[in-house]
């Protein structure tokens, strides 16, 4: 008999039970199958179309650096030449600034004098000089068109538009005392402005033996005035413009003391005409020393001319949102009130409610109110609130909802309990977070309501400033996670260096700045202590401080706490402070090249004694990089942008919304 005729009737009313829910499953099956294997060839997809289009930029530049080699190669120029009579302005003015640079500027002069283009006049600005550049120059000063200006050391955009002042030429050039011009540059660019009386500037091709530029040693992109505006492409050794745009736009920013160049090229092709030309412009000789490159930080000069470009968006109305914070305003919680200072510069306006007291209160920068969440929020009317700390958020997300308001929250790095987060996220009231990068590991899944954001500095108290290298300082709220035992130790054993402890006394652990002072007598220890500064006094210490020693307890020691991005290392960098730390992962990776950690007290010392054989060159290197690191990772009006465009997109949708529901 067949197996299935011996099927009995109990097992055939299983098995047409079972059916439909079975056929529903292998459905369900294929059509998650089907989707998953959908989205996986989308990403594909996606990927072959990024690919194709890095490989068309490619193409399109190879192509570009092709005609430009062409161009150098072909070594000489059509273009008619004349002569300048005596009694004829100058059509190009040159302007070449130079310091103590007497072994280097005479091939830069020699290729001004091979221009096939005659018709021009050099002016020499030398910027303090105390080597003997002047006495060098005098042959080349035979030559009327040359002329030699010495001036009071004063930098080298105050040469220049010292330069400025003095042109006598329908077009300007830039040539700087290390890199030297093609023979066919002048008459080249000459031909292009003859051509078109409407082109206001101009650059042509510049060749760099700079490592910078190891993939594209041939710099000649098209003008992309959004690309410019990320970042400087156009080098000012071939950049040439008419003298009109000076009185148009003034000359360079003197307060800059590098990317000058970037600034003034901006200003003069915002609402001006500009685009490259086909001739071959400069060599760009990066191997040398006494740079500005070498001397000067990038990040602070950088960061200005951002805020320089950043255009407030115009609004119906301002934007008004209420901080929820647990206690207000806490002098240890600096990082809460830079915040808030960097909101009221974007112009919003801000008030804050606080639900507890603190320990130690200071003058706030905006509007506190205190008892009912909800009477706050009907009396402010606000467009949205922002709650600091993760542990705080869902009560008062809630009631936020309830009230018709969108929540925003900025999480603080020492919180890293995965189910708070967790707890959080499940909140529909919750529009964004703003977790800090190394609490990405707290994540079960990628959410889009997440951000990652750095800690912040307040960029109007801390700026690069000029060092007492023998002083160690170290800001910190006075609690036992700190390890200030260490900095005191630290103290006595290094008494050539001055250390100062400056501590805030936490809300409801008053009792410990007693316990500080107790440890520094028991101790002995020479270190100053000071309590409860003020912000703006705690910032004039810390651009004065050489040194920042930040202390901590180690992962396996008592007292231990979660090291998030502490604020005063932000703080301490900006000012151009050499930054000791304790060898933590979060750490490491926060002050990367600015500083050292260290695993124990020895070690320590150790990082500050050996600074005692730093020379200047050393010491003014571990400043650039401290203040280059603190400006292009940590500046508040930067690193805070996303959070202001997500309070205008909440506002924007908030207020959409509202008319829908009106019509």
């Amino acid at each position: 008999m067949p197996e299935s005729s011996r099927t009995s009737p109990p097992l055939k009313r299983l098995i047409a039970t079972l059916a439909s829910p079975l056929q529903r499953l292998r459905k369900f099956i294929t059509q998650r199958i089907e989707n998953e294997l959908r989205h996986e060839i989308s990403a594909l997809r996606h990927a072959l179309d990024a690919q194709q289009k890095n490989l068309d930029a490619l193409e399109q530049s190879s192509h570009e650096k092709i005609r430009a080699l062409e161009i150098i190669a072909a070594g000489s120029h059509p273009w008619q030449t004349s002569a300048r009579t005596a009694n004829t302005p100058p059509y190009f003015t040159i302007i070449l600034p130079t310091r103590n640079r007497a072994t280097l500027i005479a091939d830069a002069i020699q290729s001004v004098l091979a221009q096939t283009w005659p018709s021009w006049e050099l002016l020499i600005i030398d910027d303090g000089s105390d080597d003997d550049t002047q006495s060098r120059l005098q042959t080349f000063l035979l030559d009327p068109r040359i002329q030699y200006h010495h001036c009071d050391a004063g930098g080298v955009a105050a040469a220049r538009n010292h330069g400025l002042m003095l042109a006598q030429g329908q077009l300007i050039a830039y040539l700087d005392s290390d890199n030297a011009w093609f023979p066919g540059f002048l008459a080249g660019m000459r031909a292009e402005f003859a051509a078109d009386a409407a082109l206001d500037s101009a650059y042509a091709i510049v060749l760099s033996d700079s490592a910078i530029h190891a993939r594209s040693q041939i710099l000649w992109r098209a003008f992309d005035a959004e690309e410019l505006r990320r970042g400087n492409y156009i080098d000012l050794n071939i950049f040439v413009h008419r003298r009109e745009l000076v009185q148009r736009h003034g000359g360079f920013d003197e307060t800059l003391t590098r990317l000058s160049d970037w600034d003034l090229i901006l200003r003069y092709t915002r609402d001006e005409t500009c685009r490259r030309v086909p001739v071959a412009g400069a060599y760009y000789r990066s191997r040398v020393s006494g740079r500005i490159s070498d001397t000067r930080s990038f990040g602070d000069n950088w960061f200005r001319i951002r805020q320089k470009l950043r255009a407030l968006p115009q609004l119906p109305r301002p934007l008004k949102v209420l901080y929820a914070i647990w206690h207000y305003p806490q002098l240890s919680e600096t990082y809460i009130e830079t915040e808030i200072r960097a909101m009221l510069r974007f112009g919003v306006v801000i008030e804050v409610w606080s639900n507890d007291d603190v320990a130690v209160p200071y003058p706030p920068a905006v509007p506190v109110r205190r008892g009912d969440l909800q009477d706050a929020i009907a009396e402010f009317q606000p467009d949205l609130m922002h709650v600091h700390w993760i542990t705080s958020a869902s009560t008062y997300a809630t009631i936020a909802q309830a009230a018709g308001l969108p929540v925003t929250v900025r999480a603080h790095g020492f919180e890293v309990n995965p189910q708070t987060l967790a707890d959080l996220l499940g909140n529909r009231a919750l529009q964004r977070l703003f977790l800090f990068p190394r609490q990405r590991e707290l994540m079960a899944a990628a959410d889009s309501r997440i951000t990652f954001m750095k800690s912040v500095f307040d960029t109007e108290l801390f700026k690069p400033a000029k060092k007492n290298r023998r002083l160690v300082l170290r800001t910190v709220a006075a609690i036992p996670s700190k390890d200030i035992v260490l900095f005191l130790e630290a103290a006595k054993r290094l008494p050539e260096y001055r250390f100062v402890l400056i501590a805030c006394t936490v809300y409801k652990r008053e009792s410990y700045v007693d316990e500080i002072i107790k440890l520094k007598a028991e101790l002995n220890s020479p270190a100053e202590l000071y309590f409860d500064m003020p912000h703006a006094r705690t910032a004039e210490y810390t651009r004065e401080a050489g040194i920042f020693l930040h202390t901590a307890v180690g992962i396996d020691q008592k007292d231990h706490s979660p090291i998030g991005m502490p604020i005063s290392i932000a703080e301490a960098m900006a000012t151009g402070a050499y930054v000791i730390a304790r060898d933590d992962p979060a750490l490491c990776d926060y002050i990367g090249d600015a500083g050292d950690v260290y695993a124990d007290l020895d070690q320590a010392c150790a990082l500050i004694a050996a600074t005692r054989s730093w020379d200047e060159a050393r010491w003014r290197a571990a400043e650039i990089r401290s203040i280059d690191r603190a400006f292009l990772e940590h500046a508040d009006d930067v690193v805070l942008q996303p959070l202001h465009d997500c309070w205008l997109q909440l506002q924007h949708e908030r207020a959409s919304a509202a008319r829908a529901q009106i019509a």
